[in-house]
């Protein structure tokens, strides 16, 4: 905790210019004797610290100086452009890719690693969502929007948002209602606006609200499927459908995933492969496939 904080005042110290003690307590949230022998930590460890008496005093890193120089080396500086190359071919945010040419510039060796993620770009649509999400979180104010479940049910909701996660091939918002945390699909929300007369609420870190939220149990539920897959499909199968090989015979070999019950990508996936495999459980997905192929026939019978 202490190491983040004295990497955090570093940076906070760079941006900002000379600071008082009491403005870097608030921030911190400590006390200023905390802010006091964190200086002198940080003066021990060789960053050029300069503490100004008087009412306009406060402390300040003296001009020039370079975190990069003494914090980070050419080979993370390489892990940190690969990561925002990676994020900026999904998103294709103009901030993220001046980051990169920031990062890069200071990254003097080629990665050997190149990260590709612009199959996973969406609809425009919702990175309009994320920056009126964006907005709403700067604002300090809640959200309304139109909200369509996996049942497809419609409701009005008024949310008050915490953040967004990448998961399960789609984006998500994390908010809070009356009755805790949910999660929210962004490609679900429709009619999305600020509501300015709402003013939101601290939230903890995001990664401790989601580890909460499993904890309590209100991820996502899971089905577990089992199939009997051809082994010529094998590779494929392993690839878009993850999973764990039961048992295997020299044509077919028996195959356990865990899918999220109420989203939709891995039924795709698994009537992509037709008749290379068999769903042996639940028999309420084998009922599922057998009624929507009979509508699938009826539709094209005249063909």
């Amino acid at each position: 905790m202490k190491r983040d904080r004295l990497y955090g005042i570093t940076i906070y110290l760079l941006n900002h210019g000379r600071t008082s003690a009491k403005t870097l307590a608030e921030y911190f949230e400590v006390s200023v004797r905390t802010i006091q022998r964190d200086m002198d930590a940080l003066s021990m460890a060789k960053i050029p610290i300069i503490a100004y008496p008087g009412s306009d005093g406060g402390y300040e890193i003296q001009e020039g100086y370079r975190l990069d120089e003494q914090w980070v080396n050419e080979e993370e500086f390489s892990m940190m452009a690969t990561a925002l190359q990676g994020y900026s071919s999904a998103m294709g945010e103009n901030q993220v890719v001046d980051l990169c040419e920031k990062i890069e510039q200071l990254s003097k060796d080629d990665s050997h690693i190149l990260l590709d993620f612009s199959v996973l770009q969406e609809h425009p649509l919702i990175y309009q969502h994320l920056q009126i999400i964006k907005t709403a979180m700067q604002k300090h104010c809640c959200l309304r929007f139109m909200y369509t479940n996996a049942r497809n049910e419609r409701k009005k909701i008024v949310a008050d948002a915490a953040g967004c996660m990448y998961k399960w091939y789609a984006w998500y918002m994390i908010a809070i209602m009356e009755k805790g945390y949910r999660m929210y699909k962004l490609v679900r929300m429709e009619d999305i606006e600020l509501v300015k007369d709402m003013q939101a609420q601290p939230h903890p870190a995001l990664r401790e609200i989601i580890a909460s939220m499993h904890d309590e149990k209100h991820q996502q539920p899971m089905i577990e499927i089992r199939l009997r897959c051809d082994k010529a499909k094998k590779l494929s199968i392993l690839e878009y459908l993850p999973g764990e090989i039961l048992q295997e015979d020299k044509k077919t070999f028996l195959y356990r995933l865990y899918v999220p019950k109420d989203e939709h990508f891995w039924y795709a996936n698994l009537l992509a492969f037709g008749d290379r495999i068999e769903v042996l459980q639940p028999i309420t997905l084998r009922k599922r496939i057998y009624e929507d192929s009979k509508r699938w026939i009826q539709l094209y019978q005249e063909l």
